[in-house]
């Protein structure tokens, strides 16, 4: 029953896939996102102004992958995978944020715009914003595929083990 609710969930993760890969903004998910994007920013502005503006895209990403280490400490592999997927997922929103910095046209809740002021520091850098922006989305998108897999592959082995131990007791 168990690997059937994960094929099940993986299914609808599979379907917020691809509404994330071509949508701009995903309700919700993008929602809880921007809530740790801000509280990265508190987080980090004790190490400078520097870390300050980068620490919403760095914690928006580091929380997922950090909330990795509990679930692979109790060998709770699929959510462990799960918490991957959506550090990829946040890599997208990063990604999309970066290549907007030269031109602004995302809608903020307020502020100045983090890369624009992050990548403003390094003028020849500044021209690439796309290219970063592009390399942190590509990045993204292949963890969450990444993720899908094995996700599969944790339930089959899963299903297979359950099954030969069932099998052993008989």
């Amino acid at each position: 029953m168990k690997d059937i609710l994960k094929m099940i969930l993986l299914l609808g993760l599979c379907f917020v896939t691809l509404f994330v890969l071509s949508a701009p903004w995903v309700p919700v998910l993008d929602d809880a996102n921007l809530i740790f994007h801000e509280a990265g920013h508190v987080l980090f502005s004790l190490f400078g102004e520097l870390l300050y503006t980068a620490g919403g895209s760095i914690f928006q990403i580091l929380l997922p992958l950090l909330l990795i280490i509990p679930f692979f400490r109790k060998q709770d592999f699929f959510s462990a995978l799960l918490m991957l997927w959506w550090a990829g997922e946040n890599m997208i929103g990063v990604g999309r944020y970066i290549a907007d910095a030269r031109a602004q046209e995302l809608e903020l809740i307020g502020g100045e715009h983090d890369w624009a002021l992050i990548l403003s520091r390094w003028p020849h850098v500044m021209r690439y914003d796309t290219l970063i922006g592009g390399g942190v989305r590509d990045v993204g998108i292949v963890l969450m595929l990444v993720s899908i897999a094995a996700c599969v592959y944790v339930i089959f082995v899963q299903s297979k083990a359950r099954n030969k131990e069932s099998a052993i007791a008989l």
